[in-house]
């Protein structure tokens, strides 16, 4: 079940990019099967580009989160993943042998974020036609392992030389350190992750919250990303538990960003409740 009760709503929020996605058991692919696949999608994602598959990323809830190691000789050779982009740049859909993504970007197009059931609805489109050509095609029935939602904002801008203060846009942190100090910040950084959990107690995703500065072409001013990433397992591994794994997702990537942003900020974006 999804808490939507009081959930905080912006009228401008700073996303600049969004990503649905699924990681399920891996598919009897070959190097045949996204071309057969973009056939049903090419009339909205018209343009293809192939990139290099997105590896195994192993994730243990309910224990501290530690690097993954990769070493050794691959069992097979990775096809590679394919993207399929809508004209004007602003959607895409990655799939891989094993995964299925879809972003919304701001891109060139008009910048403004549809909203969180626009983009909800168009991926589990894509998703349904997704499993009804796997069904199709004999490759495998999709049963997911892992769900993952990804939102990303920037926010504030610095020009060259200016003081960069993060705690206008971010809670706990402040700029304002010891009198020994008084060199200026050339960039900033931080991470936080927080267990997911069922009432019962059981650990089943993580909530992974990065803050970074980043240079911003062609001014080369530094702006604040923040970088909210959801990942766990679904309640079930057909479309239903990916869809609610995703409402789940969507609330708590919410409440997580209003939490640890301020009130001036808020007021920028025009916090409207919650």
């Amino acid at each position: 079940m999804t808490e939507t009760v009081n959930l905080p709503k912006f009228d401008r929020p700073p996303v600049i990019e969004v990503v649905h996605g699924v990681r399920f058991r891996r598919l009897n692919f070959d190097i045949t099967h996204p071309a057969h696949f973009h056939d049903l999608i090419k009339d909205r994602y018209p343009r293809v580009q192939m990139v290099p598959a997105l590896p195994p990323e192993p994730e243990f809830f309910g224990m501290p989160q530690l690097p993954t190691l990769r070493f050794g000789i691959p069992l097979q050779v990775e096809l590679p993943r394919a993207w399929f982009i809508s004209e004007d740049d602003t959607r895409l859909i990655q799939l891989q042998s094993d995964r299925l993504l879809f972003n919304w970007r701001a891109g060139s197009g008009s910048g403004i974020y549809p909203r969180f059931e626009i983009i909800s609805a168009e991926f589990q489109k894509i998703l349904d036609i997704f499993v009804d050509f796997a069904a199709t095609t004999g490759i495998g029935p999709v049963e997911a392992e892992l769900c993952e939602m990804v939102y990303i904002n920037q926010m504030g801008r610095w020009s060259h030389g200016s003081k960069m203060r993060p705690d206008d846009w971010l809670r706990g942190w402040s700029s304002d350190i010891g009198s020994d100090w008084g060199e200026p910040m050339e960039d900033f950084s931080s991470v936080a992750r927080f267990a997911l959990k069922h009432p019962d107690g059981q650990a089943y995703g993580r909530i992974t919250v990065s803050a970074s500065t980043i240079v911003v072409p062609p001014s080369l001013d530094r702006a604040l990303q923040l970088e909210i990433m959801v990942r766990g397992t679904p309640t079930s591994a057909d479309s239903s538990g990916i869809e609610g794994f995703h409402q789940i997702a969507h609330d708590r990537i919410v409440r997580c960003f209003s939490a640890m942003t301020t009130d001036n900020a808020h007021r920028e974006w025009g916090k409207v409740n919650g």
